[in-house]
């Protein structure tokens, strides 16, 4: 319940300043086990309003083509996976045999992807990247370790796989190789 009311939170948080978020998902996982411990979908449904019978202002809530209460986000949602992905890449970068404490210098004049936020970090090496969550340096950093070691290293971690969670409909994902 407290996931889910957080993600709510959340969601109406941001979508505010972004009117295009209606929706998300949470998942929260065991680390020792990787089991799931909580998982939330948001908009979500109650089951209770089905066996009752719908209102029409719930009819119209559930079938709402695009808010889509009954998918369920966190297994067959696609999203790309933000700052997450930077932890993988760490890894990347260490198993390349590059040093943690080799740097780049972060600035709007190093940013290549236009798209990417720049905090303008200034030089920094794998530790301060990670506790800035600097785009610059694990752009520069994936680049050196190439898309191949890129690719084994998000195999590894799982990214593009299914979970095989024992729920309906997962997704895979998407890992994008040279073939994709």
């Amino acid at each position: 319940m407290h996931m889910e009311d957080s993600l709510k939170r959340t969601i109406q948080g941001i979508h505010s300043g972004t009117p295009k978020c209606i929706g998300g998902s949470a998942v929260m996982l065991d680390v020792e086990t990787g089991g799931v411990i909580a998982m939330a979908s948001a908009p979500s449904i109650d089951p209770n309003d089905f066996a009752r019978g719908l209102t029409t202002a719930e009819a119209n809530y559930y079938f709402n083509e695009k808010r889509k209460p009954q998918m369920n986000r966190a297994i067959t949602a696609g999203y790309p996976s933000g700052s997450t992905f930077k932890i993988m890449t760490a890894t990347a970068v260490l198993k390349a045999g590059i040093s943690p404490n080799d740097s780049v210098v972060c600035s709007e004049a190093t940013r290549k992807d236009p798209l990417a936020k720049c905090h303008n970090c200034g030089t920094v090496d794998l530790y301060t990247a990670i506790k800035r969550s600097c785009n610059i340096y694990f752009q520069k950093m994936a680049a050196r370790v190439g898309i191949e070691g890129m690719v084994d290293m998000g195999l590894k971690y799982g990214f593009g796989q299914k979970t095989n969670i024992d729920l309906p409909s997962e997704n895979s994902g998407l890992l994008p190789t040279p073939e994709w």
